[in-house]
């Protein structure tokens, strides 16, 4: 196998990881916001002890993706040759997309939570954890389907 071909597998491979990191991301922010939301709004009867540990888990699966993201970033700038093979017009292009839809989604989250707290709806708490999981989850996500 050529050098050229062993790059390109390592890019590919690098791609990938990110891919999954992301959907880790998507899994923990679920699951820590989606627990408070439901312990907020009653849906569930579990104990404060079990919606405490979800919480927690949640937290700790988006810092796995978050350090890990960080991680597989490190070791880009390290291969020059690698990083322009990953990080390449259409990974720029793919991460503007991202934060394009993000920022919309972000936004239309917001207007149509103040207008669900306006007409009482929802309360403020439960308004924050929706934006929180709609802005923090399109990200990820659009990379995901982008990329």
């Amino acid at each position: 196998m050529s050098d050229n071909e062993s790059l390109a597998r390592r890019a590919d491979g690098m791609v990938g990881r990110r891919k999954w990191l992301m959907a880790l991301v998507i899994v923990g922010l679920g699951v820590m916001c989606g627990s408070m939301l439901a312990k907020h709004l009653g849906v569930t009867d579990w104990d404060h002890a079990t919606m405490v540990l979800l919480r927690e888990v949640g937290f700790g699966i988006v810092m796995a993706g978050i350090i890990g993201t960080a991680a597989v970033r490190r070791g880009l700038r390290r291969n020059p040759e690698l990083r322009a093979m990953v990080e390449d017009e259409r990974a720029v292009h793919v991460r503007h997309q991202m934060f394009f839809y993000g920022y919309f989604v972000l936004l239309f989250g917001v207007v149509a939570s103040v207008m669900a707290t306006v007409f009482g709806v929802i309360d403020a708490e439960a308004a924050f954890l929706v934006m929180l999981m709609a802005g923090g989850v399109t990200p990820p996500l659009m990379f995901i389907l982008l990329r």
